[in-house]
């Protein structure tokens, strides 16, 4: 293989980066779109006493300026697919009560962190969590240290213990 060959085979492989990274950086932008326009909603629509013009303020997109209403306009149905991608961008409000997910079997505890974070965790740490039968009430007491201790390596046990601090 010459040094062509390496250098193209390269640029093919960061090209590809690049691109991944473009589209993560995208997403994140459009779902901070989303979130600024339903903020500016919230807080528009709070300030007058009247009810009707209050009403009226709620839309987001009209008190946008232009530029970010048709931004808007273009990519708001793609903000709202891309917001569960994101999840871990999410509100606490957003997050279920620790009271529900303490009922929650294994399987519902799989698909909810699967559901949560796509592409994050993988098989193998399902595998773990369903081999050691954590249910939503071993759930919420789990620690990083527990995970890595039933074999789960550090950085998926460290998103899950993450995620177990925020939903307490």
């Amino acid at each position: 293989m010459c040094t062509d060959d390496i250098f193209e085979m390269l640029d093919s492989q960061l090209l590809v980066l690049v691109n991944a990274s473009l589209d993560l950086l995208e997403r994140f932008l459009v779902t901070s779109l989303a979130l600024v326009v339903a903020l500016r909603g919230i807080v528009t629509s709070s300030k007058p006493k009247d009810k009707e013009k209050a009403k009226e303020m709620s839309h987001a997109p009209a008190t946008l300026p232009e530029d970010e209403a048709e931004l808007f306009a273009t990519d708001c149905t793609q903000a709202s697919a891309s917001s569960s991608t994101l999840g871990r961008f999410s509100t606490a409000a957003q997050l279920p009560p620790a009271t529900d997910i303490e009922k929650w079997d294994t399987k519902k505890i799989v698909q909810h962190l699967q559901d949560k974070f796509p592409g994050e965790l993988l098989q193998e740490d399902f595998d773990i969590l369903v081999a050691q039968r954590i249910g939503g009430h071993s759930f919420l007491r789990l620690t990083k240290d527990d995970l890595m201790a039933d074999g789960m390596k550090r950085g998926p046990a460290t998103v899950i213990a993450g995620y177990v601090e925020e939903l307490k």
